[in-house]
């Protein structure tokens, strides 16, 4: 019976209360960061790509003003050329869910188109 209590009090490097309660501390410190930094890192990708989806409908607003201005522009449409500041035309850039109260609405305008004299080159004239 001696050496079996001697045994049990022999002391064989196992872990105590206060290393398993710092260990657990320890990496539910490290898991809340990891899910912080990806959470920001979905962030920012997120918002890289609606901003990038919002400078090409930009670009292209652009490009079909200035096809419509170098075809059929009607210079004495005094409506279109006051622009639409006062009512612009709001396009989707990201559907979410079925629900339209969380999409992401852009509003694309144009100020009013005003003729400007060009510099000429000087390449035929004299």
């Amino acid at each position: 019976m001696n050496s079996l209590t001697k045994k049990w009090r022999r002391d064989e490097g196992g872990i105590d209360f206060v290393q398993l309660i710092v260990g657990l501390l320890i990496v539910g410190i490290a898991a809340v960061g990891t899910f912080q930094a990806l959470y920001y890192g979905y962030e920012q990708i997120d918002f890289q790509m609606r901003y990038r989806k919002a400078i090409s409908m930009a670009r292209s607003y652009v490009e079909y003003w200035q096809g419509r201005i170098h075809t059929d522009f009607d210079a004495g449409d005094a409506s279109t050329r006051a622009g639409n500041l006062g009512t612009p035309l709001i396009v989707t850039l990201d559907k979410r869910t079925a629900s339209q109260y969380d999409d992401i609405m852009c509003q694309l305008s144009y100020g009013p188109l005003v003729p400007v004299d060009l510099p000429t080159t000087g390449a035929g004239t004299d």
